[in-house]
Order: C-alpha cells, then sequence, then structure tokens
C-alpha cells in the first residue's frame, strides 16, 4: 500500500510539472501522452484502496479465529 501510495505521489508532481511546462513554456505543444501520468495516479490511487480494504479484511478474519480459539480452550 505504500508503494501505490508513493506511486501516486509521485505521478501527481510529474503531473503538476508537464502541466506547468505546458502552460508556461512557449515551445511545441505536447501530445495527449502528457495525460498518461494521471491515469497513472488514478490506478495507484485504485490499487491503494483495494489494498486497503484487503489489509482491513484480513484483520477481520484474524480477529474470528482468535475468537475461535478462545472459545474452543475453555
Amino acid at each position: 500500500m505504500r508503494l501505490s501510495t508513493l506511486g501516486a505521489i509521485v505521478a501527481l508532481g510529474m503531473q503538476g510539472w508537464l502541466a506547468w511546462m505546458y502552460f508556461t513554456w512557449e515551445g511545441p505543444v505536447f501530445s495527449w501522452t502528457v495525460i498518461f501520468p494521471l491515469i497513472i495516479f488514478i490506478c495507484n490511487i485504485l490499487a491503494a484502496r483495494s489494498c486497503f480494504q484487503d489489509q482491513l479484511m484480513v484483520e477481520s478474519a484474524m480477529r474470528i479465529r482468535e475468537r475461535r480459539r478462545r472459545s474452543k480452550k475453555k
């Protein structure tokens, strides 16, 4: 989860840098590939959300297992 969050931050920074270059430089106009970092950012955010949901599911399953072990010991 940390890696996908870091990747999202880096992609957002790259998108900001490309936007700044697009609006301040008077050179050639960028092509449509400038939106790729934005797509990467969205995909990384979705991946981080899914990893977090999986982590919560695993933690809840561990709690259920611990309860079952405690009840069997009594």
